[in-house]
């Protein structure tokens, strides 16, 4: 009886820590979904409203948010421990880790070659990349 309760014990240990990395790595995956969406949001509530609207990454927090020019904020997504997703960093690859939309729906992607700008998310044993362009058009690769 011990053998077989110390078997289950091992077994139930080695579970819960794969179950555990898989859903590091898929709450990773899902962040960079959400921000894809989001650099979209971004552009369509510029659009919208008639109004530069920025998406703005604060890697410290591993947080985002999307607000207009006055400051009103639409989406505040947040990745730290505590959250549904959590991943280990965010980060834009933009000067002032943001992007900002025009009322035009378009993004002044300043510093960047090829016209394509690109997001981090990564997780302990993934890394994704969120490659997008002045429309917030995006695509996501996984490292």
């Amino acid at each position: 009886m011990l053998f077989v309760i110390t078997i289950t014990v091992i077994m139930v240990t080695l579970v819960a820590n794969s179950f555990g990395r898989y859903t590091r790595e898929r709450s990773a995956q899902q962040a960079a979904y959400l921000l894809s969406r989001d650099l979209r949001l971004a552009r369509a509530t510029a659009i919208g409203s008639r109004r530069p609207v920025s998406l703005v990454v604060m890697p410290a927090t591993r947080s985002y948010l999307i607000r207009d020019q006055e400051g009103t904020v639409t989406a505040w997504r947040t990745f730290a421990r505590g959250s549904d997703m959590m991943v280990d960093s965010l980060s834009l690859g933009l000067p002032g880790d943001s992007v900002t939309f025009n009322p035009q729906g378009l993004a002044t992607l300043t510093g960047v070659t090829g016209g394509l700008a690109e997001a981090v998310v990564v997780s302990p044993t993934r890394e994704y990349v969120i490659r997008f362009n002045a429309t917030g058009s995006s695509r996501i690769v996984e490292q």
